[in-house]
Parts: C-alpha cells; structure tokens; sequence
C-alpha cells in the first residue's frame, strides 16, 4: 500500500517535488532554508525569480499532462470536463512541438519525453511574472537576467547526451531560452524585433495557463 506521508526523495537533497499521488508539494530543508534566507534578504523584492518560479512550477505540475490524471485525494481519477481536458491536450501538442527537435550541441530535443517539465516551467515563469508586476519597484529586466540565470549549467557533452536521452527536463539553454519568449513582457522589456534570434509571432507565443 502507497505510505502518503513518505518522501520521495532523501532529506539530504536539495530539491522540490509535486506528487499527484498525494496531491502534495514538498521542498527540502536546505530548499526551505534558502527560500527563507533569500525572503529575509531581500525585503525590496517579496520574492526572487528562482524562489517564485520553484513554488510556482510545482503547483503547475497538479495540472500538467500527469497531474490532471489525479483528483485532489490522490487518486487516479478523471476530474476535468472533457471539453477542458480536449482543449488542454491540444495545448499540450502545441507544447510538444515547440520544443520538439530544437538542436542543441548534443542533438535535437524529444519534445514528448520532456511536455510535463515546459508545462510547469511555462507556468511557474507566467505566474511569477504575474506576482513580480504587482510589486512597486519591479524590474522586469532583472526578472528575466535572473530566470536565466537560474539555468546555468557546466557539464561535459557525455553527460548533457544522457540527460537528452532521458531527464524529463529540457536541456538548461532551452529552459533559459524559451519559455520567456511566450511572454508579452519579454518582448516589451528588451524591445524585442522581428530580426532578432529570440523573436516569435504572436500567434505563436504559446499560453498554456
């Protein structure tokens, strides 16, 4: 019988998790800790990029392509309308496609094996986005240098070809890289051209929440 109340992951990993078999999300000590640590400060700011878009990103995997597979007792159970689920499933072709075969300096993305990562990742940054325009004395720019920076990643070609083979999580660049060009704001912030690399049409920006 599934124990509920157990970690998926040990106490000394720095991590987070969404388990739609208990409708839970769970954050690590030392993830807690420097969410704290970063709050406390920061006072100009509520909340940093990083800390927002982790506790959003979460959330969204209660409503990606797994999660909605959960009712919210953690039971596998059809609980959406079917014209809601129909819909949310072409948005997830449209997700699929986005990043479905985008090269990389290893190779060309899978974009099925990693749908339910760009879902949460699309809206963990919409959401946080959302709260960062609320504050007074926001910095769009810094929000999106941030967001990119979150990212960073040194690793050799060996090891970024395993993780194309099999992380459900899309490669670091194209996690920076793609999901602020679905975002209006971005455009706005940095005066975005047709021109340039990171232009997309708006009838391309894709919205999944």
């Amino acid at each position: 019988m599934l124990n509920k109340t157990s970690w998926h992951m040990p106490a000394h990993m720095v991590n987070a998790y969404y388990s739609p078999d208990s409708n839970t999300i769970v954050f690590s000590k030392q993830q807690f800790c420097k969410l704290l640590f970063t709050l406390l400060n920061n006072l100009h700011h509520k909340i940093t990029v990083e800390s927002a878009q982790s506790l959003r990103h979460e959330i969204s995997h209660a409503f990606d392509n797994n999660g909605a597979q959960f009712d919210k007792e953690g039971n596998l159970n059809k609980w959406w309308l079917d014209k809601d689920y129909e819909a949310f499933e072409e948005k997830q072709k449209e997700m699929i496609a986005l990043f479905d075969g985008v090269e990389t300096e290893v190779g060309p993305a899978n974009g099925k094996l990693i749908v339910s990562e760009n879902i949460a990742d699309q809206g963990g940054i919409t959401a946080a986005l959302t709260a960062a325009k609320d504050e007074k004395d926001v910095d769009l720019k810094a929000f999106f240098r941030q967001w990119a920076k979150i990212w960073r990643m040194k690793a050799s070609k060996e090891f970024q070809q395993m993780l194309l083979s099999m992380d459900v999580h899309a490669p670091a660049k194209l996690r920076a890289n793609i999901p602020p060009t679905n975002l209006e704001e971005f455009y706005e912030t940095f005066d975005v051209k047709e021109t340039d690399k990171m232009y997309r049409a708006p009838e391309n920006r894709l919205k999944i929440w």
